[in-house]
């Protein structure tokens, strides 16, 4: 789910620190297989877009004997981490996102999709090509004539991609080599975009790093039919490639950087067990059933950052299925939580959705409650909610990271922040653990995630019949790039035509739950 990159209210109030991160193929402490962890960096994006510092490609080894591979970053408001292909190993920093499933990066040829070709309501005009384009300044793009990859062998050989704050992509579906942390995994498939439609809101991304379950997108075949397409997620090739052992992966998050693990989670930042939850809901997402929030009496001084296993008396209903999401900054919640943590605090709801309140009228002590379903709370301190701060009236106001959501609701970053998340597809679980008071310092010690999950009930994930190559339409999707000598390009066999509006509208929109996001930040007080 990719979110708003352009998040006013991170320009103010943070400054990125370029720091280096790390990844690694390592054996776990147990007999259950490997893990590959790789080091994520968080920037926010700032007024002077200029400032910004690209580290370059190293390989060494730290104390511990682990080969680590920095990152490449700039402050553009999200977590990024780093894959390296292609013959002479290009490192491409991309955006994590567990909202959506397909792995792709920016060609440096993009040009400007006009959203008139894909969106069936009126949209405002999109950046330019040039604004596009500009990416690449910051950020290694993709070049078609400077490449050992081939389009995929299948005869889907191009992708529609769209998410829920507009953004969409439409580009060509590679084969190359790709390394992660040194070991290689051949034939990896991702996508190379060579048209993009980017609102005037939303910063452009040089691309992003899939990591929700498979699901259905728009596929495109040589003679630009448009057909249902299932491209195999990042997980999933190193799970058949043999690098992991199970459809898993381990998150930690902080305000500067963070830690992917795929297959594995990093046990020196845990305190305690996981508390695991099922996977709720029908659709491909990582959701669970939250509940209920709570909100402290004023005396409360409970430890706001420790995982218990009670209900409150006093809470605010939410009784939804909530979407995990990485890709998601704030916490999207019914109308009804976000005005209650408003008037629990005397406060008031901005023009913009969210709750303002004086930033004197909670204790360092208090906290949200989350209550999720199997009598599971997590505790997040209101201090670590609190998203900006405005002199208003000879005081000092407060923003928090709430916004009200009808129909969806999304537990952000500002969640994920204060716990360490794994995901098991297979499984149909999602854990949760307290983090340890020196997460951030507490180097690696990984663990397998199928060892934590023993003994642990689990389920099969939904099946959902193979619809690759099923046509969608009537008119055609229209590639455009060169996709390089190397390529050789398949006529589709079946189906027929359709427009990419219509197309779009059935398979595009993985993503709807982040458009939310994608409001623009601004500090108002009424």
């Amino acid at each position: 789910m990719k979110f708003s990159l352009l998040w006013a209210a991170a320009c103010v109030l943070q400054t990125a620190k370029n720091q280096l991160s790390s990844a690694a193929v390592i054996d776990t402490n147990d007999d259950s297989g490997k893990s590959v962890v790789m080091g994520l960096k968080h920037s926010y994006s700032r007024d002077d877009s200029a400032d910004f510092e690209r580290t370059r490609f190293l390989s060494k080894r730290d104390e511990s004997g682990y080969p680590l591979l920095d990152l490449e970053y700039t402050n553009t408001g999200s977590y990024f981490a780093s894959i390296i292909m292609g013959e002479k190993k290009k490192n491409f920093s991309l955006t994590l996102d567990t909202g959506s499933p397909y792995t792709w990066v920016t060609a440096n040829n993009i040009t400007a999709l006009d959203p008139s070709e894909f969106s069936q309501v009126e949209m405002a005009p999109g950046k330019s090509t040039s604004e596009i384009q500009s990416i690449c300044s910051n950020y290694t793009c993709y070049d078609f004539s400077d490449t050992s990859a081939k389009i995929t062998g299948s005869n889907i050989i191009g992708f529609l991609t769209g998410y829920g704050d507009n953004t969409t992509a439409i580009g060509y579906n590679m084969v190359d080599k790709a390394y992660f942390a040194g070991l290689a995994l051949d034939n990896f498939t991702f996508g190379v975009a060579t048209r993009e439609y980017d609102s005037q809101q939303i910063s452009v991304t040089p691309g992003i790093i899939g990591l929700s379950p498979g699901m259905t997108i728009t596929g495109v075949t040589s003679n630009n039919r448009a057909v249902a397409y299932s491209p195999p997620t990042i997980v999933e090739q190193l799970y058949t490639s043999g690098l992991i052992n199970s459809y898993s992966f381990g998150i930690y998050l902080n305000e500067q950087e963070g830690e992917l693990i795929f297959g594995g989670y990093n046990k020196a930042k845990v305190d305690g067990n996981f508390h695991w939850l099922d996977i709720s809901g029908e659709s491909n997402f990582y959701s669970v059933f939250l509940e209920s929030l709570s909100l402290p009496d004023p005396s409360n001084q409970q430890n706001s950052k420790k995982l218990t296993f009670e209900k409150r008396d006093s809470s605010l209903q939410v009784n939804q299925n909530t979407t995990v999401d990485t890709g998601t900054v704030l916490l999207y919640m019914p109308d009804n939580v976000v005005e209650g943590i408003a008037d629990r605090y005397s406060g008031f709801i901005s023009s913009q959705g969210y709750p303002v309140v004086y930033c004197n009228s909670f204790s360092d002590s208090d906290h949200v409650q989350f209550n999720f379903q199997g009598d599971a709370s997590f505790q997040v301190s209101i201090k670590e909610l609190v998203i900006a701060r405005e002199p208003y009236q000879g005081d000092e106001v407060c923003y928090l990271a709430f916004v009200p959501s009808p129909d969806t609701c999304i537990l952000g970053q500002y969640f994920l922040q204060n716990v360490y998340a794994a995901y098991d597809w297979d499984a149909q679980k999602i854990g949760f653990a307290n983090l340890r008071s020196n997460a951030t310092g507490s180097g690696v010690e990984v663990s397998n995630i199928a060892s934590a999950l023993s003994g642990v009930p689990t389920s099969k994930p939904p099946t959902t019949p193979a619809a690759d190559g099923q046509s969608i339409g009537s008119s055609s999707v229209p590639l455009t790039g060169t996709p390089g000598a190397n390529s050789t390009l398949q006529e589709s066999t079946s189906g027929t035509e359709e427009s990419i509006a219509s197309s779009f509208g059935k398979y595009g929109l993985y993503s709807v739950f982040a458009m939310m996001s994608s409001f623009f930040f601004v500090l108002v007080v009424m």
